[in-house]
């Protein structure tokens, strides 16, 4: 049995070490918990793999949907910037955009038999296939009907990964360039490439990078003399990183930020954002569009209570093993100590037996 000693450095521990569970706080509508580790949140979403591919997927859709596509380049390209969102969906983005069929590796694939044709597969033998979250051309505003750019929008869920990401976006910028081949141009009509832009939607940035665009390009540098190139033989590629408010109603004071903040909150519901977006943006979404928002909306929803359930669960275990160790005692006076009920004891106790 615990001593009146242990029993209360039991109770101090347990209060230090589950201060987010065992004190849940809800929503006004009393649906979903607020208080939680949201590493642990994170890493538990990224372990539900069916519904996040079906979510990523969803917003990817929505993505490339024509309008929010003319939002991207309006706000993060100089080719786009001065024209309407209205002019660029109707004159620039005329082709069908392809959502993760379009290969990023190189390969050994055969040769195209003419150009204007997509590459639909283009992988590293023994090497998991990686495609483009989306990818398509558009008309050059104002330009000669075969004026066009390629571009790509990649929606990034992990801002921190065990590489640079800019370093990944100069790599799927260079296979946007080099992949032109024998589709853009033949032989040595290198005149005849189009430029690539590569954006990057960032949903998860760390706070000290929300509310940021950074623009990656190819400038000329006179090392000496004064020679000058024209821009339009060098600069054929860009990468784009836009991190997006880690809450909603942060106001970022750039139009574009607040608007896919908005789109992709993970606390709005689908009637608050359909709202916000025509009120602020004058984006009425409708038609195909609405059930897609709809759907990433309750899908979303279901993620994060389901996210929550299990990191709750792996927080409570982890902390019932803490006290077991710390104090030596048996995994049923832990569990007391932490005043779960016998239901939850129950839960608990065949994963202590098997740890």
């Amino acid at each position: 049995m615990l001593s009146s000693t242990q029993g209360f450095f039991c109770f101090l521990l347990a209060n230090l070490l589950l201060v987010k569970i065992s004190c849940k706080c809800y929503n006004k509508k009393g649906e979903i918990p607020l208080q939680l580790d949201t590493s642990v949140i994170k890493d538990t979403v990224e372990s539900i793999s069916p519904k996040q591919i079906q979510y990523d997927n969803i917003c990817k859709t929505i993505l490339a949907h024509k309008e929010i596509s003319a939002w991207i380049l309006k706000h993060t390209t100089k080719e786009f910037h001065k024209f309407s969102i209205e002019y660029i969906v109707q004159h620039c983005l005329t082709e069908k955009p392809e959502i993760s069929t379009i290969g990023v590796m190189p390969g050994t694939s055969t040769p195209l038999p003419t150009l204007r044709t997509d590459n639909t597969e283009d992988n590293v033998p023994n090497e998991g296939k990686v495609f483009y979250d989306i990818r398509f051309r558009a008309k050059l505003p104002q330009a000669a009907a075969t004026a066009a750019v390629i571009i790509n929008i990649e929606a990034q869920n992990h801002f921190k990964e065990k590489y640079p990401l800019v370093s990944r976006a100069v790599y799927y910028a260079s296979r946007l360039i080099s992949a032109q081949y024998g589709t853009e141009f033949s032989k040595s009509n290198y005149q005849n490439l189009k430029k690539v832009f590569t954006i990057w939607l960032c949903f998860n940035p760390t706070a000290k990078d929300q509310c940021t665009i950074n623009r990656y390009c190819i400038a000329e540098e006179n090392v000496f003399g004064h020679r000058k190139e024209k821009p339009a033989h060098y600069d054929l590629l860009e990468a784009i990183f836009v991190n997006l408010a880690v809450k909603a109603d942060t106001k970022s004071n750039n139009t574009l930020i607040d608007m896919l903040s908005v789109l992709f909150s993970k606390t709005l519901s689908s009637q608050e954002r359909f709202h916000k977006l025509k009120d602020n943006f004058k984006i009425d979404i409708k038609d195909n569009l609405t059930t897609e928002v709809d759907n990433m909306c309750n899908l979303g929803k279901t993620l994060y209570v389901e996210a929550y359930n299990e990191a709750e669960f792996k927080t409570t275990l982890n902390n019932i093993e803490n006290i077991i160790k710390a104090f030596k005692v048996t995994p049923e006076q832990a569990m007391q100590a932490l005043d779960l009920s016998k239901e939850d004891q129950e839960k608990y106790l065949p994963h202590l037996k098997q740890a």
